[in-house]
């Protein structure tokens, strides 16, 4: 029982932080529809502080995600591209920092 309170309490915040931002909502309701759709999606931000925020976010909703930003290493960085675009992924959304 006490987990599924968690479950709920958290699905009640993101639910509130993205029904309090015009551009979440808008974005909630994108990623809802590629996600049903079987598409794939790339997200960049010159903010490294924007992506934590998308983070958190995509950990709520339950999407897969991977991130590369300035702390990514070579060759972490050459992995999780091939495992973003391996045939049958499970990643949905990659976070990237263009800065």
């Amino acid at each position: 029982q006490k987990a599924e309170d968690i479950a709920y309490a958290a699905e009640r915040e993101a639910d509130e932080i993205v029904g309090q931002s015009g551009k979440m909502r808008a974005l909630d309701s994108l990623l809802e529809r590629l996600s049903k759709g079987g598409h794939r999606v790339l997200i960049f931000s010159c903010f490294t502080m924007v992506l934590d925020l998308l983070e958190d976010y995509l950990s709520w909703k339950g999407h897969k995600y991977l991130r590369l930003d300035g702390s990514t290493n070579r060759v972490r960085r050459r992995v999780d591209i091939s495992r973003f675009q391996a045939p049958g992924s499970p990643f949905f959304v990659f976070l990237i920092s263009n800065r």
